[in-house]
């Protein structure tokens, strides 16, 4: 799920690409630039979910780069594992559904 600061509040389905411990690419749909999101999704791995706030860095037709923002240990530790078990080797490049809501 992923919750973008604003006016309004929509929820879809959405892909995560290119996953790193600095950010993403959501394919939401263009935001702007500076927009504040939120991106909330599972970790099987740890029987959890993640929390990652993060601003919008530039955006497409396709969607929207972001940068994770004021992650804690835990986050960045909780993440670390997340992408070794879904990557193995590569934690750059993992694929995820994920909602996203937006305000």
């Amino acid at each position: 799920m992923v919750r973008v600061v604003g006016d309004r509040v929509r929820q879809q389905i959405c892909q995560l690409r290119g996953m790193s411990l600095g950010g993403t690419f959501i394919e939401v749909g263009r935001l702007a630039p500076g927009t504040q999101v939120n991106i909330t999704f599972g970790i099987p791995t740890l029987g959890e979910k993640l929390s990652l706030d993060a601003v919008v860095h530039w955006s497409t037709e396709q969607g929207a780069a972001v940068q994770f923002e004021g992650m804690r240990a835990r986050q960045v530790w909780a993440l670390w594992r997340y992408l070794e078990a879904a990557t193995g080797a590569d934690p750059e490049s993992i694929y995820e559904t994920v909602e996203i809501l937006t305000n």
